[in-house]
This record gives C-alpha cells, sequence and structure tokens, in this order.
C-alpha cells in the first residue's frame, strides 16, 4: 500500500492539518464569492420540486401523508430546517448544498491523503472541481450531491477503520451511509462493495487464522449499525404506509413506459462525454493502484465500474448522475497525477522505475495535460457564463422575472397555485397544492399523475393562478379557457389567474 501518512489517526502534523482545512476551505470560499448563483432563478427544475416539497413541510404539510415525494426524507426536512432560520431563500438552501460540497472534497482530498500521499490528495480534489456539471450541482437544491457528500465520508471512515481497527469508524461509516441513502437511494449500491471490502480486509489481515466468526465481525457490525439506523430513521419519517411513494415511480420509469409515450433518455455513455479524458486518466490510475497492491483504492475501481454498470443498464439518466462515476473517477485519476508529480517534481535524484510503470506515468501525463486543456477553460466559463436563466441587471425583467411580477402582484388573493414549474410559486411566497409539489417527467409520463387527477383537484382546491411551461394538458386547457383568464404569456410558459378575482 502506498499510505504515507493519515489524518485522521493521530499521526498527523500541523502540515496536514493545514491542507485538509485549506482544499475544502478555499473551494467554499471562492464558489461562495465568486460562483455567480445568487443571480440564476433556477439551475433545474428538480431545484423548484425541492424547494417548495421544504416550503410545504414547514407550513404544516409533511411529506408523503399530504406533500407528495418520491424522494427520501432527509434532503427535504434539512431544507425545511434552514429555511424556519432564514425564511423561504432559494440561496439558503444552495449554500448548504455547496457547504456539503465542500465536505465531499474534504473526504476525497482526506481519503487519498491516508492512502497515497497530500500530493495525490490534491490532484484528486482538483479534478473533482474539473469534473462537468460538478460546480453548479455544488450550489443547486438538488439531492444528488449531497447523497454522494455522505457516501465519501462514509468511504474515508471505512478507510480510517482499516488503518486503526476502532469500531468507531465502522459505526461512523454505516451511520454516514444510511444519512446518503436516506437523502438518495441510489447510493444503496455501495453496501456490497463496501461489506465485500471488510471480509477481504479482515481476511488479508489475519489469513483465516482466526475463524469465520473473526473475519466476518467488522461487515456484520457495519452492516447491523446501517441497517438499524436506515431502517428505525426511515420508518420514522417515511412510515411503511409511504414506502410506495419512494419506490413504485423509479420502477414504473425504469420500465418501457416512457418509451411508449414517445420518451426516450440519453444513455450514460452520452452523459459521460464531456469527462472522458480523466475516465481514462482513471483507468491508468486504477493500473498504477493495482501495480502498487493499493488495497483501499480497490473501493475507488468497484464504485466507478459498479455505478456504470448499473446506470448503463438504467433509464431514464440524467445529467447528474454522471457524478455517480466521474467522482471515483476523478479520485483515480488523481492517484496517477500524484504519482507523477512526485516522480517529476518531489524526488530530487534520478530514480529507477519498473518499465510498466513508467509506460503508464508516461501516459498519464500526456492525458492529464489534455484534461487540463479541456477542463480548465469550460471551469472558468461556468463562472462568467451568462444565459437566460439569471437575472438580469437594472434595466430590462427577464421573462422568468416577468412572470414573477405578475404572480407577486395577485399573491395577496392567492392560496394556492397549481404549476409544473414551482420555482416561481416558491419565489413569489406561494405554496401549491401538496399533492401536486411535484409534476416530473416521470410522474406525467409514465401515467401515474394523470389529467383526470389534476382536473379533479382544480375543482376541489379551485387555485387561484395557474402556471403551466412544461407539459401539454389538452383537457386541463378546456378546464381554464372556462373558469381562467389568460394573465401572461411569453415563450412556452403561460399564466391564467381565475376569473372570479
Amino acid at each position: 500500500m502506498a499510505k504515507t501518512n493519515t489524518i485522521l489517526s493521530g499521526k498527523s502534523n500541523v502540515r496536514d492539518l493545514f491542507w485538509s482545512v485549506a482544499v475544502p476551505l478555499t473551494f467554499f470560499l471562492i464558489m461562495l464569492i465568486f460562483f455567480p448563483f445568487r443571480g440564476v432563478f433556477t439551475f433545474d427544475t428538480d431545484e423548484g420540486f425541492n424547494v417548495m416539497k421544504a416550503m410545504l413541510v414547514v407550513k404544516g404539510f409533511p411529506l408523503y401523508t399530504e406533500t407528495w415525494s418520491d424522494q427520501p426524507p432527509l434532503f427535504t426536512y434539512a431544507l425545511a430546517a434552514i429555511f424556519r432560520i432564514v425564511g423561504f431563500e432559494v440561496n439558503a438552501g444552495r449554500i448548504y448544498v455547496l457547504l456539503l460540497s465542500s465536505a465531499l472534497i474534504w473526504a476525497a482530498f482526506a481519503f487519498l491523503q491516508q492512502v497515497w500521499s497530500k500530493w495525490h490528495g490534491l490532484a484528486g480534489a482538483f479534478l473533482i472541481v474539473m469534473l462537468p456539471n460538478y460546480l453548479n450541482l455544488s450550489v443547486s437544491n438538488m439531492v444528488g450531491l449531497p447523497a454522494l457528500a455522505f457516501a465519501m465520508l462514509s468511504l474515508l471512515a471505512l478507510a480510517t477503520w482499516h488503518q486503526q481497527h476502532k469500531r468507531v469508524w465502522l459505526v461512523f461509516s454505516a451511520i454516514a451511509l444510511g444519512i446518503s441513502i436516506l437523502t438518495k437511494i441510489f447510493t444503496g449500491f455501495l453496501i456490497p462493495i463496501f461489506l465485500v471490502g471488510l471480509v477481504i480486509g479482515e481476511y488479508k489481515r489475519y489469513r483465516a487464522a482466526k475463524g469465520w466468526i473473526r473475519l466476518l465481525y467488522p461487515a456484520i457490525l457495519w452492516g447491523g449499525v446501517l441497517l438499524g439506523f436506515t431502517l428505525l430513521l426511515g420508518l420514522i419519517l417515511v412510515g411503511a404506509g409511504n414506502l410506495s411513494q419512494l419506490v413504485v415511480p423509479h420502477l414504473i420509469a425504469t420500465s418501457n413506459s416512457l418509451r411508449n409515450v414517445g420518451f426516450d433518455s440519453l444513455p450514460i455513455e452520452w452523459h459521460l462525454q464531456d469527462a472522458w479524458p480523466i475516465l481514462i486518466l482513471a483507468i491508468v490510475g486504477s493500473l498504477i493502484a493495482i501495480f502498487k497492491r493499493s488495497w483501499l483504492s480497490f473501493y475507488l475501481i468497484a464504485w466507478m465500474g459498479v455505478s456504470y454498470l448499473l446506470l448503463g443498464n438504467y433509464a431514464p439518466v440524467w445529467y447528474h448522475h454522471q457524478l455517480i462515476i466521474t467522482i471515483p473517477a476523478a479520485m483515480l485519476a488523481g492517484i496517477m497525477v500524484g504519482e507523477a508529480a512526485i516522480a517529476i517534481f518531489i524526488l530530487k535524484r534520478p530514480i529507477t522505475l519498473p518499465t510498466l510503470l513508467k509506460w503508464l506515468l508516461t501516459t498519464g501525463t500526456m492525458i492529464f495535460l489534455v484534461v487540463l486543456f479541456i477542463r480548465i477553460p469550460a471551469t472558468v466559463r461556468a463562472f462568467i457564463q451568462q444565459t437566460n436563466k439569471r437575472f438580469t441587471e437594472a434595466g430590462t425583467l427577464s421573462v422568468d422575472e416577468r412572470f414573477l411580477k405578475r404572480m407577486s402582484t395577485h399573491a395577496e388573493e392567492t392560496n394556492w397555485v397549481f404549476t409544473d414549474l414551482p420555482i416561481y410559486a416558491f419565489r413569489a411566497g406561494l405554496t401549491v397544492p401538496p399533492k401536486f409539489a411535484v409534476i416530473s417527467a416521470k410522474r406525467v409520463l409514465t401515467g401515474t399523475l394523470t389529467e383526470e387527477q389534476i382536473l379533479a383537484m382544480l375543482q376541489e382546491w379551485r387555485p387561484e393562478q395557474v402556471l403551466l411551461g412544461r407539459f401539454e394538458y389538452p383537457t386541463i386547457e378546456i378546464y381554464l379557457k372556462n373558469h381562467y383568464n389568460l394573465l401572461f404569456s411569453m415563450e412556452d410558459k403561460r399564466l391564467f389567474l381565475r376569473n372570479d378575482l
């Protein structure tokens, strides 16, 4: 194993501590001060779903029983807690996600520093920041990156267990992965990887001399804590009767039902096209880890490989799913870059390397230059780009601001808004009917949510405002013509006001 120092073992010196603080803190401050997220109306439709669900929870409409949700509860409840303190501010949630993104950067750096060196950790953290969409997702009210942050903390604790063999790290790792799963279920695929790693680690440690009970004990303890924590907290927050909301919509969406309505999700290979240099670099890093028998690095190899196989057979796949693959890939790529940096810049004397390792380092260095050439300009553009998602400067109003202004004009006489774009209602300080907080492509196109259900809601709740912009509703259009007036229309969005107002 290429371990040179540790962060959590008590052996780290002041310089190690400096880097472990400086790396995530630098990322956090640069993003907080310079990344233009405050002026973005919405990064993704999912932002509107998530902040609206949290708003409804604050206003007394609990998840699942009243507020519909097909996602685990922890992220919504975290946002709700933040909104209770600071008010209903989109950017408050974004800063919370940024904190978790910084924690992910720290955990990735710490893992590589423990297993390899700080140079590998620095390279891995740098490459994670260079990943496509990582910066935007670091400041978006979306569940994927927070779930991956807790998963990375779980992996770091697991690595510390392998080096210290203190049960507290097994417990911490299990709880962290439980939090991750209760944030986004997809990280559950890491469970068998971590269990197998624990068993193999104990086998290598004792060489089967202590019997199967001793070999399996860490895996049993870790799995038991994970199962108990996740089930207990999940049942408390979700309830046994509401579990179908978390499962059925995704099972339906993975069948042919989306294709039957003409919706084809792009494959994961398409979403990974901007990350291919880092993926190739990750393969080189994996070969180096195998060559040097860095067994803890095998967790990253398994994470990257299994997630790619799973997403290759899953639909629909969205752009944010790529981080499940590319984050461990960036860390594996960091192994290659760290090894090259030490060989070229750190060691002050000529060294003799095996031919295979020389070839890997030479090839990897050339690929790393390609990564720098492609990803640095793309990352810089993310800081300076101006898109129609952003609020305009003083002067003319953007399309988003015009809709928001008209909605706000009638806010005092509005109790409910029906919309498939809930970010507008949230920014206007208005709520949507709880069962219709999430009107996603999965829910609409698979028939989980029908026009008949929407029509029944409109007749029962009689929302004062209706804002449509994502889907076509032929039946609803007829009802709106008879009971609502078109207040404002631009691009593909239309705002209606109930005709008795």
